[in-house]
């Protein structure tokens, strides 16, 4: 609901399609978490209780509380594994999924401080939502600014990240493409190898526009607004472009 990251609510439900349909398409069954899901945690209202505290009248507050709330939601599911709405799969397929949860039990975040892509079993979820819930502070205080993503990587730059979680950078939030002679774009394969997934984060949607490689036509030149706007669009003419230029079938 509402309009949040340059975006209204229709253009929040195209990318989700997108996303779905990139991982499936991948091998993966995906599933959207609601708030049922993280109301069903018996945390929740003291956890929601003290993020309105904290958050209530700040830009975005109801953006940030349901951030926290998906970590209480993927507890009550069974864990598993997470992604961000704009984070599409590149070497991530089901059966790289299945292993990779496999290699050891703890919380991973594949995409370092911003947790977009993320494994742990239920009793890991738990673990890490209650570390960050209890690093928050009792008052708001006017020069921080609160959000899953800003507390989750305080905690990872505290000098203690290796006893809390494990952090693996196989994410890059990046529009990777090169600038053909005759304006083109062309992916740029080898800076997409070995990572699992994209992350095409608002940030992401900027640094493409200013470097000239977003790959969308824009009305107006380094129309920044109309290109968040897009972000669907983009999602899907990039991972178009990175299947047919970087993947290799076999068979």
């Amino acid at each position: 609901e509402g309009a949040y990251c340059g975006m209204g609510k229709q253009e929040h439900h195209d990318l989700l399609a997108v996303w779905k349909k990139s991982w499936e398409d991948k091998g993966w069954e995906t599933g959207i978490l609601t708030k049922k899901d993280a109301q069903k945690h018996p945390k929740f209202e003291e956890y929601d209780e003290k993020l309105v505290q904290l958050l209530g009248g700040l830009r975005n507050d109801d953006y940030n509380r349901r951030c926290f709330w998906r970590w209480l939601a993927m507890v009550q599911v069974g864990g598993g594994w997470m992604s961000d709405y704009d984070t599409f799969p590149l070497e991530l397929d089901a059966k790289l999924g299945e292993r990779l949860a496999d290699e050891e039990p703890t919380f991973k975040s594949y995409c370092y401080i911003a947790p977009c892509l993320v494994h742990a079993s239920a009793s890991e979820w738990d673990r890490v939502i209650h570390l960050m819930m209890d690093s928050l502070p009792n008052e708001p205080k006017e020069d921080e600014f609160i959000s899953d993503m800003n507390v989750f990587g305080r905690l990872g730059h505290s000098g203690i990240v290796e006893d809390l979680w494990t952090v693996k950078t196989l994410t890059i939030p990046r529009y990777e493409y090169t600038i053909e002679d005759d304006g083109s774009l062309l992916v740029d394969c080898n800076a997409y190898a070995n990572k699992l997934a994209v992350h095409l984060c608002h940030h992401s949607i900027h640094m493409a526009v200013a470097e000239n490689v977003f790959p969308l036509t824009l009305a107006v030149d380094n129309d920044t607004k109309e290109a968040l706007r897009r972000r669907a669009e983009a999602a899907t003419v990039l991972m178009g472009d990175y299947n047919e230029q970087c993947t290799v079938s076999v068979g």
